[in-house]
């Protein structure tokens, strides 16, 4: 067990006890040597002050010491994490997935008793919080239906009842979106109108470049779920180059309440010809414009009463600023080419905006076209990040 700043309190609020205790008993028996028997009393009273102050200090601090000492690493952590509103569900995402992870890498399969074993782990873990926060125990349950999902998901496409690796890796980055996903449907939004708050939601919208994640040990950063914010997205410039295409996925898509859109989006391809890295490039065109998703948000549609989707790209460099960007009737030719082999979209608007002193490239498409393609598409997906591997 790692030895930290609790285990150092609880050692002070130990030795703080006795030394109260013993000095309590033995005053009486010393304050005969003392010069007075005013000073005696006044000794007395500095004493019992001092014990109710460490008597206090032991009440705050000593049940989650000891809870602590109980409970193991992994779940200890949770448990902490479920005191943070605003990342909970989040930090309990990473923790489960840095443990699977972590089965994954020292046994190179994974057994389904050992996702079994980590689900009852968790069901305890829930338990643990049962006397706390509603939301808490909402998101807890959340997080734990999430990983019978992933035991069931383990039956359906594992005949030999092994996982591989790789396997693996896939349902880790599903489950991670799932709970983003998922935890978007605590998130709730001033009570306004539907136009208000669409007007809200474009006015507010967070661009957030988080640093690498790798092996899910890194929390990123910029994860915000407060009341008036509209749900962001947390971007991770994973970029590996296969030939001329390269494949950007973010880690975690934080998208109300539709899960498959995020995995979608998490596997967008752009076609890039070499000539991209080149310092010579005079003029940036759809052709050679690397694209990285950086937020989206998600609306009703007042006119056709459908969901739209609102999705901001950038390439997030130098070239971006200095050199411009390319017109939107070149960009949408180039992004239906390329895009999963085009014929995505029924109807796509590419317009660009500015952001920040930046411009971004926005496009809207209908919630149901996408939908329909990843249905259509979902193993072609995965088959996209075993190659990457």
């Amino acid at each position: 067990m790692r030895f930290n700043k609790k285990h150092l309190y609880g050692f002070l609020i130990v030795v703080c006890l006795l030394w109260s205790a013993i000095f309590i008993i033995s005053i009486d028996s010393i304050g005969v040597d003392l010069a007075t028997e005013r000073a005696s009393s006044i000794l007395k009273v500095i004493v019992k002050v001092l014990t109710v102050i460490t008597l206090l200090f032991a009440i705050f601090l000593t049940p989650p010491f000891f809870k602590n000492l109980i409970v193991k690493e992994y779940l200890k952590d949770a448990v902490k994490a479920m005191q943070l509103a605003d990342m909970a569900v989040y930090k309990e995402a990473v923790i489960l997935l840095e443990k699977l992870n972590m089965v994954s890498l020292t046994n190179r399969i994974v057994s389904k008793e050992d996702l079994v074993f980590l689900e009852k782990d968790f069901s305890a873990l829930r338990l643990l919080a049962l006397e706390g926060k509603r939301e808490t125990l909402t998101l807890l349950t959340l997080t734990h239906r999430l990983l019978k999902f992933l035991i069931e998901e383990f039956d359906e496409q594992s005949k030999t009842r092994k996982l591989t690796k790789n396997t693996l890796n896939i349902f880790l980055e599903d489950i991670l979106v799932e709970v983003i996903g998922f935890s978007s449907s605590i998130v709730q939004l001033p009570k306004t109108s539907e136009l208000e708050k669409s007007k809200v939601i474009n006015e507010k919208i967070k661009f957030v470049k988080a640093p690498p994640f790798e092996n899910f040990k890194h929390l990123p950063r910029g994860l915000d779920f407060k009341a008036d914010s509209p749900i962001p997205l947390i971007f991770f410039d994973f970029v590996k180059s296969t030939g001329d295409i390269l494949l950007f996925r973010a880690a975690a898509l934080a998208l109300a309440p539709k899960p498959f859109l995020a995995r979608l989006l998490n596997h967008l391809k752009i076609y890039i010809p070499p000539e991209i890295k080149s310092q010579e490039i005079k003029q940036i065109t759809g052709e050679n414009l690397e694209l990285s998703l950086i937020g989206f948000v998600s609306v009703n549609n007042l006119s056709t009463g459908g969901q739209t989707v609102k999705a901001y790209y950038s390439n997030l460099d130098r070239f971006f600023v200095v050199l411009g960007s390319p017109e939107p009737d070149s960009l949408k030719q180039s992004f239906w080419d390329s895009y999963l082999d085009g014929g995505f979209f029924k109807e796509v608007e590419i317009k660009k905006i500015r952001r920040g002193g930046k411009e971004i490239i926005e496009m809207t498409f209908e919630a149901s076209d996408v939908q329909r393609y990843y249905s259509q598409n979902r193993r072609k997906f995965h088959t996209a990040i075993k190659t990457d591997k």
